[in-house]
Formats: C-alpha cells, sequence, structure tokens
C-alpha cells in the first residue's frame, strides 16, 4: 500500500497534472475563425469635405500696433519774465481747448517799452510834419528867388541897352552884373536848402519806420508774455510753477494733439505687396514715377480694434505713410503709421460684431495696443478655404472624382478662420472639395469616399 501510494504520488499525480495542462493550452489557444467581408476590407475611407470658395471680399491684413501721438508740442518761453499767472487748467491730465490762457509773464516791462515806442513815433511823426513844413518854405522862397532872377536878368537887358548908347558909364553896368550874381547866388542857395530839406526828410522817415519796427517787435514781446494752448488736446506736462523766473526758451508745458491720433504698426513685405497690387494702383516706369511717389504708400482703409472685457471698441482709419525708408531689423517688418482722425468716434461691439452699450475709454488714447487691420483690395482673384483643412507644410488635400490629390499653397493671409490665398499661385479652383477630416495614411491618388454633405464651417463676423 505504501508503494501504490508513493506510485500515485510520485509518478501518476504529476502525469496527470503536466496532460491536463497540455490539453488546456491547446484549448484556451485556439482562435475562433474570424469571418471577414470582401467588401468591408475593399471600402475606401470616408471623409469630410467643405467646397473652396471664391472670396470677393477684399483681403483684410491684421498686425498688432500702438497708439502714438499725432502732435505733442512743448511750449516754451518766448520772452523772459516772472510767472504772474498760471491757470487752474494748467495741471497734468487737464483737456484744453485752443486759444485758452495756460501761463502769463510780468508784463509791466513789455508795457513800458510799448508805451516808450509810442511817444517816441508820435515825436518822429511831429518832427517829419515839421520837415513838410520847411519843405514847403524852402520851396516857395525857391520860387521867389527864381522871381528875382528874372528880373534882374531884364534889368541887366536894359542897361546893356543903354551901354550901347552911351547913355550909362560901364560903373552902371558893373552893378547891374553883380545884382544879376547875387540873383542866381539867392537862387542856388534856396535850391540847396530845399535839397536838404527833402534829404533830412528821407532821414526822419526812416527813423520813424524804424521806430514802427521796435513798437511791432514790443507788442510782439507783450503778446507772448501770455501763453495760450495752440490746439486743442491734453496736457501731458505742465513744467514751471507761479512765481518761478523764466527765461527765452525755457520749456514751460507739453501738450498732446488729441484732435488726431495715429497708430505705430509693422506690415511683412508679402503683407505689403496686397497694398500695393491693389485696385486703381499701378506700377509705372521709373521715368514717370516722381521721387516722393517712391516713398509713398497707398492710402488704404483700416479699423483699428481696442479689447476691454468683453467689447471690442473700433475706430477707423487710413494707412497713411512708411515710418523711415526700410525694413526694422528686429522684426523685419516695415513700420507704418495709421492715421485716425476722428479718434472720439468709436463704436463698440461684442465678439459676435453686435453693437453693445457704451461702457469704456470714449477716445483713442496714447499707449493702447490694438489690433489693426487694413482692408486692401487686390486685383488678384482670392480663394478662401477653412483654416481646419490646410496641413502642416501649407499642403491642403483635394477630392476629385473620389481620388484625393495634395496640393501646396501660398496662403496670402490667415482671418477669422479662413485661410486667403491667390487662385493664380495655386491648383485649385473654386468648388473644388477639399477634406477637412483626419487620415492615417495619405497618399496622391489614393480613392476616398465623400460625406454626402459639406461640413458646416462657422466664421466670425467681420469687425
Amino acid at each position: 500500500m505504501k508503494f501504490l501510494r508513493y506510485l500515485i504520488l510520485r509518478i501518476v499525480l504529476p502525469v496527470i497534472i503536466l496532460i491536463g495542462g497540455i490539453v488546456g493550452f491547446q484549448v484556451l489557444s485556439a482562435r475562433p475563425e474570424m469571418v471577414i467581408e470582401d467588401e468591408q476590407a475593399q471600402m475606401d475611407p470616408l471623409v469630410e469635405w467643405v467646397p473652396v470658395a471664391a472670396h470677393a471680399s477684399g483681403l483684410d491684413i491684421e498686425t498688432d500696433g500702438v497708439v502714438v501721438p499725432h502732435r505733442e508740442i512743448y511750449l516754451s518761453a518766448e520772452v523772459a519774465g516772472r510767472i504772474t499767472f498760471k491757470s487752474d487748467e494748467c495741471n497734468s491730465g487737464n483737456y484744453v481747448k485752443a486759444g485758452t490762457l495756460l501761463l502769463e509773464i510780468d508784463p509791466r516791462d513789455y508795457e513800458l517799452e510799448v508805451r516808450r515806442l509810442s511817444k517816441e513815433i508820435a515825436q518822429a511823426e511831429a518832427d517829419l510834419q515839421e520837415n513838410d513844413v520847411e519843405i514847403k518854405n524852402a520851396e516857395m522862397m525857391v520860387g521867389l528867388s527864381q522871381e528875382d532872377l528874372v528880373l534882374q536878368g531884364q534889368e541887366m537887358k536894359r542897361v546893356q541897352d543903354l551901354s550901347k548908347r552911351g547913355v550909362i558909364t560901364e560903373s552902371d553896368i558893373d552893378v547891374a552884373k553883380r545884382d544879376e550874381l547875387a540873383a542866381r547866388n539867392s537862387l542856388q542857395v534856396q535850391k540847396n536848402l530845399l535839397t536838404l530839406q527833402k534829404s533830412r526828410r528821407q532821414r526822419l522817415q526812416s527813423a520813424l519806420e524804424l521806430k514802427g519796427t521796435q513798437l511791432e517787435k514790443a507788442q510782439l514781446d507783450l503778446s507772448r508774455t501770455k501763453i495760450t494752448a495752440p490746439l486743442s488736446g491734453v496736457i501731458i506736462e505742465d513744467l514751471v510753477e507761479t512765481d518761478t523766473h523764466v527765461t527765452n526758451g525755457t520749456q514751460l508745458v507739453r501738450i498732446n494733439d488729441s484732435s488726431t491720433a495715429e497708430v505705430k504698426c509693422g506690415l511683412k513685405m508679402d503683407e505689403l505687396f496686397w497694398i500695393w497690387n491693389q485696385t486703381g494702383e499701378r506700377y509705372v516706369s521709373d521715368q514717370a514715377m516722381s521721387a516722393a511717389a517712391t516713398f509713398e504708400i497707398p492710402e488704404t482703409p483700416v479699423t483699428v480694434t481696442y479689447r476691454l472685457m468683453d467689447r471690442n471698441f473700433h475706430w477707423q482709419g487710413v494707412l497713411s505713410r512708411y515710418e523711415g525708408t526700410g525694413l526694422d531689423i528686429a522684426t523685419r517688418t516695415i513700420p507704418c503709421r495709421v492715421v485716425v482722425k476722428k479718434p472720439r468716434e468709436v463704436r463698440i461691439t461684442d465678439d459676435q460684431g453686435r453693437p453693445m452699450d457704451f461702457h469704456g475709454p470714449r477716445a483713442m488714447v496714447t499707449g493702447m495696443y490694438t489690433t489693426v487691420r487694413v482692408h486692401a483690395q487686390p486685383t488678384a482673384r482670392l480663394l478662401s478655404v477653412p483654416e481646419s483643412a490646410v496641413r502642416p507644410g501649407n499642403r491642403i488635400w483635394v477630392v476629385r472624382n473620389g481620388v484625393l490629390s495634395i496640393e501646396t499653397i501660398q496662403p496670402a493671409e490667415t482671418l477669422d478662420g479662413a485661410v486667403i490665398l491667390p487662385a493664380a499661385s495655386s491648383k485649385i479652383e473654386a468648388g473644388d472639395h477639399v477634406v477637412t477630416s483626419p487620415l492615417a495614411e495619405v497618399r496622391n491618388g489614393m480613392k476616398v469616399r465623400e460625406s454626402s454633405q459639406p461640413v458646416a464651417t462657422t466664421t466670425p463676423e467681420m469687425n
């Protein structure tokens, strides 16, 4: 019994366990035969698609910008003196209208100078009137001397006639000649006096005009004692206080012109290409282009947007000019300026472009970081595809007659979820189907199945 128990435990039981394991392994490793339908194995991938659309509403170029002053003026003292008056409006941050009195310099010295010169002019006018009387008297004396000379000439003729008859002596003839000579001398003296008086009148007239010029200068200096705002704007900095002594050239106030604002932005060369080639803009020869036109940018409408909380604040402006003549080394863009002529006319919308209540800044102010959208109207024909259809490397998948084709595009601008591209530089046309869904494997010429309807795309409303 012991031997039998030993034989079962040592030999028979391990053999049974081994055989059971082999059978279990065979049972578990056996896979049921899978039925593969030939039609399903050969089915082409299903793709979602959207049609390529013709883009006829122009090309919006978007970039960042910052609001800068259109004009920033430093008011300086043009005369020396002590500040005797400073307006309450002449403080940093205040808005002032053109012509508002800001400061006044002590005017007493300049008023005394005006009065002194006025008296000197009155005296010069009196001297000129006195000289006019002397000239009239001298002219009368010249007339009398001329009459006397005529009489002495007639007397001389009578004496000469009598001398021929032997009635008078040589002594009488000499007396007549002496009288005629005296009359001639008197006439010449009177003429010299008249010439002298006329010359004196020119000198008095010049002196009067000089005094008049000096009086104008004194009156100008007197007017410069009152410093007024030359434009409507905001005072950025006030640099003096009452009782401060200033000299000619001392800076007093800095004012920012608020009637017009400017936005500084940068555009890439490929973006400027579309601005240069707009409807109505054509390249001309170097001979026909003026030097000024060489450095001018076509004026193009612009929308400047500032976002605050859930609101978008919009201003209308014009792309006006370049800032300099070359590319910025750091950003490789062309610095440009946008002029906003009505910075207080603002339109407020939400992200869908719907008008909203007026809450926020009521005018464009310096330092705002904004979005600049340039509304160009290129002459080239443009197409639009959803941004989701563009693959890495600017490639899109086009389906024609159930066959997929990989095309490379050259985007002009990406805006509001759509990619705008020129039709001339691509091999697609309006109406072509582009794939928006992902594919595990893509190759040229592969067959695909298109969904029955295009994928609905939503594009945010342009502001």
